[in-house]
């Protein structure tokens, strides 16, 4: 699990030069509360990441505005929550999940972020410790979150969590309309395919810890639940967005579905010889 996590910070790990050749969307588009949270001074250091990590993009699709409660499971550094904070503003919150489990693993981090919640600059973002497998925010919210930490609940050293209670408590978590945004790495369909992935994004060895899953698997498993309008809304790889709506699902998920400027064509490649697999819906 954590061999890969330092190359895998940079979601969507594909240069600016690949992201150049995706028609971009008219900057009118995007709303003024985002743009104000993206260029916010206090999060500075994070800006150099913004185009890499497609962040405009990714707040444009969860749709979050200002008033907003959001759940974020497991935030990291806090890059998706700075921006988050300051978009939901006074008037919304953001309510930060850390299992208990990772605890061994992220001392460091999690003492980083008992700090952040005490900043006044962040007083409407707060840390909930829980166990993995008991999922559950104070008040019902508009946005579940997560970035890459979807495969690592049904690892072992999670328990591991049994994934349909978890996707139950997700659903639970949120408003009707509210929406569960994943940014996931997820399992390849073939070796040759997982090896070329390895490759691109520079890792030399595999990392028998990870416990990945198809995209058609997750995705069985919040229609299960009762997920509504639920997709693979961008894949590259191993790296895809999939999201689904809760109960009474407002079709916010249908307004920005190939968010990041690609309106049907295949997803952007590196070269030639790269292969690409589709979203699985399509």
């Amino acid at each position: 699990m954590r061999a890969l996590s330092m190359l895998l910070l940079v979601v969507l790990l594909l240069p600016v030069s690949v992201w150049a050749q995706v028609p971009a969307k008219s900057a009118s588009a995007t709303p003024a509360y985002i743009m104000r949270a993206v260029n916010d001074p206090a999060r500075k250091a994070d800006r150099v990441n913004d185009i890499r990590r497609q962040m405009v993009a990714v707040m444009k699709f969860t749709q979050v505005k200002p008033g907003d409660k959001v759940l974020e499971l497991i935030p990291g550094t806090g890059y998706w929550t700075r921006v988050f904070s300051r978009i939901v503003g006074a008037k919304g919150h953001v309510y930060t999940v850390w299992p208990k489990e990772t605890m061994r693993f992220s001392k460091k981090s999690y003492d980083n972020w008992q700090k952040l919640v005490a900043t006044p600059h962040y007083a409407n973002v707060s840390l909930l410790a829980q166990p993995a497998a008991d999922v559950s925010a104070p008040v019902p919210v508009d946005l579940v979150f997560t970035c890459q930490n979807y495969h690592d609940y049904h690892d072992p050293f999670m328990g591991p969590v049994d994934m349909a209670k978890f996707d139950r408590q997700v659903y639970d978590a949120l408003k009707p309309g509210g929406v569960f945004c994943n940014l996931e790495h997820v399992a390849s369909p073939s070796a040759r395919l997982h090896g070329e992935f390895l490759r691109a994004i520079c890792c030399e060895e595999e990392d028998p810890s990870n416990k990945l899953l198809d995209v058609e698997t997750q995705l069985g498993w919040l229609r299960e639940i009762g997920f509504e309008d639920v997709d693979c809304h961008w894949k590259w790889r191993e790296l895809a967005l999939l999201a689904g709506g809760g109960a009474e699902e407002r079709g916010r998920l249908n307004q920005d579905r190939f968010f990041f400027g690609n309106t049907g064509d295949t997803p952007p490649r590196l070269d030639n010889s790269w292969e690409n697999i589709a979203c699985s819906a399509d």
